[in-house]
């Protein structure tokens, strides 16, 4: 998905930083950092992204599990079934995804609620994923 394009065109910038002798310290030590990340992506991940659409992925989402559910997103009191019974290819979604991620926890890094279903069913995770609209 588009993190992984933004940490390959970060890895680009900084093996190339390491690379060029005449490139003074500060700005080795700076490309190899956080700001070379931000540079990635403002110079290279969201210029790609926006004229050629390369963060766009197609996938297909199935299960095993028959208790699979849906919980609405809007407002997380409801939920039903993923899957009909009908369905014998157990299909949840198949389409475009600008990304696809799952939890068993709620917080992704720094306290971000990135999964709030994560933990309403125990022994259940919280596949998440995001049609792109770029």
């Amino acid at each position: 998905g588009f993190d992984s394009l933004m940490l390959h065109d970060f890895y680009q910038i900084k093996s190339w930083a390491t690379t060029v002798a005449s490139l003074p310290a500060f700005m080795r030590d700076s490309l190899s950092s956080v700001a070379g990340y931000c540079i990635a992506l403002v110079f290279k991940t969201l210029p790609q992204t926006l004229r050629f659409g390369t963060h766009k992925i197609h996938v297909t989402v199935t299960t095993r599990d028959p208790n699979c559910f849906w919980v609405d997103h809007r407002r997380g009191d409801f939920s039903e079934p993923a899957i009909s019974n009908s369905c014998s290819d157990n299909l949840i979604y198949s389409g475009e995804a600008g990304i696809i991620a799952a939890s068993t926890t709620p917080f992704y890094g720094g306290g971000l609620r990135l999964f709030p279903f994560a933990r309403m069913i125990p022994g259940k995770l919280q596949l998440s994923w995001a049609e792109s609209r770029l």
